[in-house]
């Protein structure tokens, strides 16, 4: 018993811990977060979807607001176009 117990245990993978380094993390996050929020103001549709994860799911503020990327892209799409001006068949 005493010899399946230390083979049992002798085959367990062994974890590598990696160092992090918190500050790195937050400028990191910090930057892509301020690229998210240059790019929605000047209304670069294209900047800010390259930004998101084609995999993500995206949330508003009402309940019912939950898009994928393709459905968030045709939004963001939509809503530029009300805003810019010289642009025609935005419907």
């Amino acid at each position: 018993m005493f010899v399946v117990a230390i083979a049992i245990t002798a085959c367990q993978p062994k974890t590598k811990t990696v160092p992090f380094d918190a500050a790195t993390a937050k400028q990191q996050v910090t930057g892509i977060l301020d690229s998210i929020y240059l790019a929605y103001n000047i209304k670069d549709t294209t900047q800010f979807m390259s930004l998101l994860t084609d995999d993500g799911l995206y949330l508003g503020t009402d309940p019912k607001e939950f898009w994928d990327k393709q459905t968030y892209s045709g939004l963001m799409n939509k809503k530029n176009c009300r805003y810019s001006f010289g642009k025609t068949n935005c419907r």
